[in-house]
Parts: structure tokens; sequence; C-alpha cells
């Protein structure tokens, strides 16, 4: 079993426990874009992250400093955001015109590459949650 802090024990350490997890001969998961997407997550740390992302271009241990010396140590929760399922009834709907019970009947009997083809058939262009 290693001993090395994952992703959300500095996540904890950057913002709680102020205890300096970071260092530069064995870095473990310190991965700078989950780092930053983390502290997105939280509303008082958003504009860190932001900053963080502008400057793309720093050492890890720059940004461990900029977060562990720039945060209030204060305990954080918040659910990481999920995208959403796309829902496909509608497409169904609209493909085979039956209504929302056939459409579910006709869901059954579809695979993933049957839904992506629907989903390919029936774009229409613009912006879309229709990725799966």
């Amino acid at each position: 079993m290693s001993n090395q802090p994952g992703l959300f024990d500095f996540i904890k350490d950057l913002s709680n426990e102020k205890k300096y997890l970071f260092d530069p001969l064995t870095p473990g998961d310190f991965n700078v874009f989950m780092i930053n997407r983390g502290f997105s997550q939280y509303p008082d740390t958003i504009f860190f992250a932001n900053e963080m992302n502008m400057l793309s271009k720093l050492s890890p241990q720059a940004v461990n400093d900029f977060y562990f010396y720039g945060l209030d140590k204060k305990r954080r929760f918040s659910k990481w955001a999920k995208a959403e399922k796309f829902d496909i009834i509608p497409l169904i709907q609209e493909k085979y015109n039956c209504n929302i019970n056939r459409a579910k009947e006709i869901k059954g009997l579809m695979n993933d590459e049957n839904e992506k083809a629907l989903i390919k058939e029936l774009d229409k262009g613009g912006f879309s949650k229709r990725t799966k």
C-alpha cells in the first residue's frame, strides 16, 4: 500500500489542514489540472482556480504554494459537478412518431451503437447535450 498522498488529500491539505503535503521529489497525485478543477467546485475558491488556469505554465510547486498560502484555512465541502445523462426518449419519439410509452419500449430494444446512430442522424447542429 502506497503512502503517497492522493488528489483529495492535496485538496484537503491546501484548504483545511495546512500541513504542506507537497514534496517536489515525490509529487504523488498532484495533478495541477485536477487540483484546479477541485477548487473550481467551491464558491469561495473559484477565482483562485481561474487564476491558476490562466497561469497554466506554472510548476506544480508554484500552484501548491499559491493555494497553500492564498486560501484561508477553512473546511470546504461541495459535490463535484457531473455531466448530465442525455435522455434519448424525445429523439425516439421524433424519429418513430410515437408516444412516450412506445418510445420507452423501443429504447429497451436499442444498444449504445443504435442510440449513437440515432443521435447522429437527428443532429441538427448547434450546441447540444446529445453527447454520450
